[in-house]
């Protein structure tokens, strides 16, 4: 009894889990270069059951991965709007180092610097991406192996890096990530796209029958507990 309980409650624990993600990834789905979560579950083993359905002790949670899959192009004609067509990320400077992101909806800040939303430097290969003043960002170019340039004036070439093992990634944002000491950011050879957002990769409609199917398990659970608590009482009060 005690254990169909414990099953009971990890399963409720699952559905809330499952519940939280799809909620962010939904909350998100408008957002360039969001990434949405994945939420996988498995079955407790107990070694002690005598039968294969006392083997199973409920469900555990693993942690959240993210599915870098590319997200649709949606082409806005900004100068400084861009996208990665490959494997890759933009890097920018955070305020404790390097931080990397699929979000390329760039804007010029007070000073000339080229920043994300959040005011953070975009990087190049030799330092940030500045535009020199009185430059009409009309004639800002950036070509697909992310040299930028206005008219005949090169002003760097952006930093593009790419990992080997991506979900090692940390999240710092809802578009951001940074990298632990072990993880090395390599030289991408993906390409630069120029006036395109690389939009969120989440299906809206999916994602509503996810939080549906959370939430339908979510009362099966409670309802199995329900029912065994009431049980166990009229069991006790039998005794």
């Amino acid at each position: 009894m005690l254990r169909g309980l414990y099953a009971a409650a990890t399963g409720m624990e699952a559905a809330a889990n499952a519940h939280e993600v799809t909620s962010r990834n939904l909350a998100h789905a408008s957002v360039p270069g969001f990434r949405k979560m994945l939420t996988t579950f498995e079955a407790m083993q107990n070694p002690h059951g005598d039968t294969p359905e006392e083997h199973l002790a409920g469900t555990s949670v693993k942690a959240p991965a993210t599915d870098f899959t590319a997200g649709p192009l949606n082409r806005t004609g900004a100068p400084l709007d861009l996208a990665i067509n490959g494997d890759g990320f933009f890097v920018v400077n955070g305020p404790d180092g390097p931080l990397y992101t699929r979000s390329g909806t760039f804007e010029v800040d007070g000073q000339g610097q080229v920043t994300t939303p959040d005011g953070l430097p975009v990087k190049t290969a030799s330092g940030t991406l500045t535009i020199p003043p009185n430059s009409p960002i009309s004639e800002l170019v950036v070509a697909a192996d992310g040299t930028v340039r206005i008219g005949k004036e090169e002003l760097g070439q952006l930093d593009i890096r790419r990992f080997d093992d991506p979900q090692a990634l940390q999240s710092v944002g809802a578009t951001l990530y940074a990298a632990p000491p072990e993880l090395v950011a390599q030289q991408s050879t993906a390409r630069v796209v120029q006036g395109v957002r690389e939009m969120s990769n989440v299906s809206p409609v999916s994602e509503l029958v996810n939080l549906i199917a959370a939430q339908r398990h979510y009362e099966m659970s409670q309802k199995a507990a329900t029912s065994m608590d009431r049980a166990a009482q009229k069991r006790i009060d039998l005794n």
